[in-house]
């Protein structure tokens, strides 16, 4: 059997699978949006955890992390590690209050502390951020799709949307989770096993490792030209604050909010943290021996997002070829399923029920025809993508960090957080991004990501608002988000931490601006 028919027979296999899953949990659902959009609030820490990482990593960690790294000749490590620590600190700053405090979504949690004006703002920009996540993620889908059936990429985008749509309109968060935890395992060991057999062709010393059996190449690629980038210190201050975005990701947030409860929800995210490491070193190792790979080969940088498939086709067998093809697969579809489901619970429950009042009105049908509407629209977004898959996955994450992150966490820690001080923030972080966004051409230059003038900024737009306006906010229940049973005053009503990030955030501006 050929590639391309061992191919089919995976893509038959996975598509019949995930829409025979969505069909049986399907049986559990029910005419409510915490049964469609949050699976009743009912899955476990180790469920939770290996969906979570499956929805969360996407395929950049099969195709744009290894062409990023070949265009560009510097490693991502930096980025694989500030996002593994943004989902540590998650854990221990987000994801029990967001669950103990029952907000399906950001933009749910907004209506209620800032008002509408603050939710319809914050709406713009989370579907703003889908979209261009639903580009990024799609063009992937069809490349891989692409790849293993040998058909044009249109309509290898098109095949991917079939599949998505189905799976998700009919099974809802409860078929999405179950499938997401299918497809993680999937995804680890699609990245695992061809890495270990291609660094074994490569007669690395420590091909059995893939946290560091790679570094051997590392003089060779030094002699190709990588790793001579400038202003190192930036980079590693800039992805750090890209990574952050992690902390406001929709699909994130949706993690914590569909746990059974706060305690269940930290083991989800443990086990999370323990699988995006594996994974993320995994994804490092073949973006390291893809780009020498490609280096030595010279593939065309028009074809940099294809490099990961095109040498494992060329050094491994077809069943291991076979394997990676449907790990990256289920990687595209989970984090698109779980952004589609997203968008649609924003556009159903946030815009249509709360916004404008129409709960009565709101039945499963209309919730169905949302996802599958936005599954349409993610299709059509991607018939004309971006050549490299990175640049609106990242650009992406920088909006979530500047525009959402300095207020969602003094939402659930500080209770001067002003609704004006939040709106301006929003604001802020959201403009500053796009004027800085490298997609079409910045308006104003940064060294490497726009996070590093567009996060700081938000942040003392946000404390120095919040502190003028000098009244504490009491629609923030923080006392009961945080399940303390006695009131202190000095936990969360204190200056000393808002001033200190203060200072903080306009030494950074001032570092990014002129040092």
């Amino acid at each position: 059997m050929n590639l391309t028919a061992m191919s089919l027979l995976y893509v038959i296999i996975i598509s019949i699978a995930f829409i025979i899953i969505s069909m049986v949990s399907r049986r559990k659902l029910k005419e409510s949006y915490a049964s469609y959009f949050l699976a009743d609030r009912s899955i476990s820490g180790l469920v939770n955890g290996l969906a979570g990482m499956s929805c969360y990593l996407s395929e950049f960690l099969f195709l744009g992390m290894t062409g990023a790294v070949y265009v560009i000749k510097f490693p991502f490590m930096g980025i694989l590690y500030e996002f593994a620590i943004s989902i540590a600190v998650f854990l221990f700053l987000l994801a029990p209050y967001i669950r103990r405090s029952g907000y399906y979504t950001l933009i749910d949690l907004f209506y209620d502390c800032y008002g509408r004006e603050a939710a319809v703002l914050s709406c713009i920009v989370t579907l703003w951020f889908c979209m261009v996540f639903f580009i990024g993620q799609m063009k992937a889908l069809g490349v891989t799709l692409e790849f293993m059936l040998g058909v044009p990429y249109d309509f290898a985008v098109i095949i991917g949307g079939i599949v998505l749509i189905a799976y998700t309109v009919i099974g809802g968060m409860y078929g999405i989770t179950y499938n997401q935890f299918i497809q993680g395992a999937i995804m680890l060991a699609g990245i695992l096993i061809p890495l270990l057999y291609i660094m074994r062709s490569f007669s690395l010393t420590q091909w059995w490792n893939p946290i560091t059996g790679y570094a051997e190449l590392t003089p060779f690629m030094r002699e190709m030209g990588f790793f001579e980038i400038q202003e190192t210190a930036k980079y590693y201050v800039s992805t750090a604050l890209v990574g952050l975005g992690a902390l406001a990701g929709p699909h994130v947030f949706s993690i914590a909010a569909r746990g059974r409860s706060s305690s269940e929800v930290r083991s989800a995210v443990s086990w999370m943290t323990f699988f995006i490491g594996l994974a993320y070193s995994c994804a490092m190792g073949c973006a390291f021996v893809g780009s020498y790979w490609a280096s030595t080969v010279g593939i065309e940088r028009s074809k940099a997002d294809y490099v990961l498939f095109m040498m494992t086709k060329q050094l491994c067998p077809d069943e291991i070829t076979g394997l990676l093809l449907a790990g990256g697969l289920c990687a595209a579809i989970s984090t698109l399923s779980a952004l589609v489901l997203f968008a649609s619970t924003v556009i159903v429950h946030d815009l249509y029920s709360k916004m404008l009042k129409r709960r009565k009105s709101v039945s499963a049908n209309l919730m169905r025809l949302a996802t599958a509407m936005l599954g349409i629209i993610c299709v059509v977004l991607a018939l004309r993508p971006p050549m490299l898959l990175v640049t609106p996955i990242l650009w992406g994450w920088e909006l979530l960090a500047s525009a959402f992150v300095p207020s969602l966490v003094a939402t659930y820690w500080w209770k001067k957080t002003s609704k004006p001080g939040v709106l301006a923030s929003i604001a802020v972080g959201a403009i500053l991004t796009a004027l800085t966004q490298k997609w079409s051409g910045p308006i104003i230059k940064v060294p490497f990501y726009g996070a590093l003038i567009a996060l700081p900024s938000s942040t003392i737009t946000l404390i120095a608002i919040s502190l003028l306006t000098r009244k504490v906010n009491e629609r923030l229940k923080i006392d009961q988000w945080h399940g303390w049973k006695s009131y202190e005053e000095w936990r969360y009503n204190g200056k000393v931490l808002p001033l200190t990030l203060l200072a903080f955030s306009a030494m950074l501006l001032i570092y990014a601006l002129i040092i």
